[in-house]
């Protein structure tokens, strides 16, 4: 991956899709925001594929975020809890909360910043 800073931030292409990421630009995604969202799109596909597998047909998800930064200086984010809000057949509850826990503890991005932030789940079926 090649990083180029034009027009006051810094943008790379893969695939002919252009990302812009800047900090300070609010028109841009901030590297918090790609942070966040690596954590909970990787955990999110770990968690539909092992859904699947188990037999339930995962029709819609959709994954919230909320952050909690230090208070210091530098701005570190510390926490970051992702709320799974997922629909489709065949959704037993218990089995989720099970897959829940396993995609934390195979999804890449999450054992990437483990010791560093801390990650919550929660989910509701719809």
């Amino acid at each position: 991956m090649e990083l180029q800073k034009s027009e006051g931030c810094f943008s790379t292409e893969k695939e002919h899709i252009r990302l812009y990421i800047s900090g300070s630009n609010k028109r841009t995604f901030s590297p918090s925001d790609l942070m966040i969202a690596s954590i909970a799109s990787c955990s999110g596909e770990v968690l539909l594929s092992t859904l699947e597998r188990k037999g339930m047909a995962i029709t819609d998800m959709k994954i919230e975020t909320k952050e909690k930064r230090s208070t210091g200086l530098i701005k570190r984010l510390e926490h970051v809890h992702l709320h799974y809000s997922i629909r489709g057949t065949a959704l037993k509850e218990e089995e989720i909360k099970k897959v829940i826990q396993l995609s934390k503890k195979v999804c890449p991005m999450i054992q990437s910043v483990q010791g560093s932030i801390s990650i919550t789940e929660s989910f509701s079926i719809l």
